[in-house]
């Protein structure tokens, strides 16, 4: 079952995000669609979390203003070497208006990763991004 609004800093990683697929979902009925599409492809819905209003914005904290100096300094060099920081304020906007940020773990697998991508750009989603160790990839340049 996908989660909603979880801690991605429970188990102590520094980038939450690493090895997850995410994407902007602009109504609710979206969210539905994208579950079931992706539970039909062959992912675990226990591998989905959504993020939904301030709650949800609380708990990504893109800025890591909650979660110590660390994750703050690691959000800080992300944005000023990469353009992390101008999807983090894209995300934040959208949780604010009231949209869904899925997230689906695709553990390193290509073919996950591929799969999640590809759905949730048929389905209408918008901000698709892979988050990689050390990057990120948009839909529109995945392969």
């Amino acid at each position: 079952m996908a989660r909603h609004n979880p801690d991605p800093y429970a188990t102590g990683r520094i980038f939450a995000l690493v090895n997850h697929v995410t994407a902007v979902l602009d109504a609710d009925d979206m969210v539905a669609v994208a579950i079931e599409a992706l539970e039909r492809a062959g992912i675990d819905t226990g591998d989905v979390d959504l993020f939904q209003g301030a709650e949800g914005l609380d708990r990504l904290d893109l800025n890591g203003d909650a979660h110590g100096p660390v994750v703050r300094l690691a959000r800080r060099l992300e944005a000023a070497v990469g353009e992390e920081g101008v999807v983090h304020a894209r995300m934040e906007h959208a949780l604010r208006s009231g949209r869904t940020l899925i997230s689906v773990d695709v553990h390193g697998r290509p073919e996950r990763k591929a799969v999640a991508m590809g759905l949730l750009f048929a389905l209408g989603a918008r901000e698709i991004h892979h988050w990689g160790r050390w990057s990120f990839e948009d839909a529109a340049r995945a392969s």
